[in-house]
């Protein structure tokens, strides 16, 4: 990847694994069945269970709105997924792991970029979504910036 004036350029891809597990009855079962990253997925909030959230990422017609924070020792973020219309969203939020030693503005910011991919990863896979996109609405430009060009963060 590499940055240019503000905008990330994806300059590789692979496919996206469909494998949608036959013993959970819904996409919410689903996510608590999943065994690493928990942190990101253990305060979801689905208005249909990812359907039709699936089908605007395979039409291209999906949006995460997200915005991360650190005050007080403490990292939280919170992220919207969601089409074109106010149906099928998905909210959650999360607590960015690690103690107050490593936290950091930044590190918030990257945990929303995370949490988003994990959370869309698991989505396209339990729905078999193979093609797609979603655009990212986030103020973690800066963030993104300094890990790929700096190595102190703070």
């Amino acid at each position: 990847m590499t940055l240019t004036d503000k905008i990330l350029i994806l300059t590789g891809h692979g496919p996206i694994r469909p494998k949608r597990s036959a013993s959970c009855g819904s996409f919410k079962e689903y996510l608590k069945t999943q065994k690493t990253d928990v942190w990101c997925l253990s305060n979801v909030s689905l208005q249909d269970d990812g359907f039709v959230l699936s089908q605007a990422i395979r039409n291209q017609d999906a949006i995460a709105i997200s915005d991360g924070s650190y005050k007080d020792t403490f990292g939280t973020a919170a992220i919207i997924l969601k089409g074109t219309t106010v149906l099928g969203r998905i909210e959650f939020s999360v607590i960015v792991p690690r103690d107050e030693t490593v936290h950091s503005s930044y590190r918030s910011e990257l945990a929303v970029i995370y949490s988003t991919l994990i959370m869309v990863n698991h989505l396209c896979r339990y729905f078999g979504v193979e093609e797609g996109s979603i655009e990212f609405a986030c103020d973690g430009f800066t963030a993104l910036t300094k890990v790929f060009h700096s190595t102190n963060i703070s």
